[in-house]
This record gives C-alpha cells, sequence and structure tokens, in this order.
C-alpha cells in the first residue's frame, strides 16, 4: 500500500488506520509486531500506539508503557491510551480478567515462592519482567506475588 508523505505524526498515523465506528478503535492497517502490536516505520521503527500517544498527547516518560483502555492492540486512538507502569498494566488485566491461566503442573514450590520474594524486595530498578524470565513464570504471577495477592502464606 503506497501512501502520500505524511507531514506530521498525527497524519502518519491518520493515513495508517481504520476507525471501527462501533468500538470508536483506530485499528492500524499496516505491519505488526510480532507482539501483535501495530509496526510504524516514521523516524526508526517503534509501536504504532506509542506514536499516536506522542503525536496527540505528549511524551512518553522514560520507562512507562502505554496501555489500551479498549483491550485493542491494534488501536491508536489516543484517547483509549494511557500511560502506567507495568505494575497497572498487569492490574489493568488482572482486574478485566484477561489474565493468563497457568495449568496446575506450572504451581510454584515454597521455596521459588522464597526466592521470588527476596529478589522482589531486593530488586531496585529492576523490572518484574526481568524476575518473572529469571524464574520462568509470567509477569502476572510476578505482581501477584509482590501484591502478596497469591502465596500469601509463604514468608522470607
Amino acid at each position: 500500500m503506497s501512501l502520500p508523505w505524511a507531514k506530521s505524526d498525527k497524519q502518519y498515523v491518520q493515513q495508517r488506520v481504520k476507525i471501527d465506528p462501533k468500538t470508536e478503535c483506530w485499528n492500524w492497517k499496516l505491519s505488526k509486531h510480532p507482539s501483535g502490536y501495530g509496526s510504524a516505520s516514521r523516524g526508526g521503527y517503534q509501536r504504532a500506539h506509542r506514536l499516536a500517544y506522542r503525536a496527540w498527547k505528549g511524551a512518553i516518560p522514560k520507562g512507562l508503557y502505554i496501555c489500551h483502555h479498549c483491550d485493542n492492540k491494534d488501536c491508536c486512538n489516543p484517547d483509549h491510551l494511557f500511560v502506567g507502569t507495568q505494575s497497572d498494566n498487569i492490574l489493568d488485566a488482572y482486574r478485566k480478567g484477561r489474565f493468563r491461566k497457568r495449568s496446575n503442573n506450572a504451581s510454584l514450590k515454597d521455596e521459588e515462592v522464597r526466592q521470588i520474594k527476596v529478589a522482589l524486595r531486593d530488586r531496585g530498578d529492576k523490572p518484574m519482567t526481568e524476575i518473572a524470565k529469571e524464574f520462568k513464570v509470567s509477569p502476572e504471577v510476578i505482581y501477584l506475588i509482590n501484591k502478596s495477592e497469591t502465596y500469601k502464606d509463604i514468608k522470607i
């Protein structure tokens, strides 16, 4: 698909979305990142919803996420986007019932939970996603352990 040159980031996004009249989502029409998010190539490759957020709402503070109220990875509607931490994003998913369920054979042993709790206590600026990778669990599991919403009975 050949599109005219866009003078601004807003114009760039508007030329590459299709608005869903029911949801008001601005669905990205072009290439997708393997994670499912729209991929924009304006000033280097970036996620389309992040470009849209910056174009309409301004800079994204370092280390923060652009989250979707609408839960649609294709959506670039700035009214559907909000800035949040990794924890905000996970809590949003949890509240909306979009949590990945783990099978019973994936439950953690008590010692693994203790190790995770120590890693969380001592993590400093280390993202929870890194701790999740280290322990081969989802970030949601780490978040719930951190908030004492699961494995409450296991102390360090």
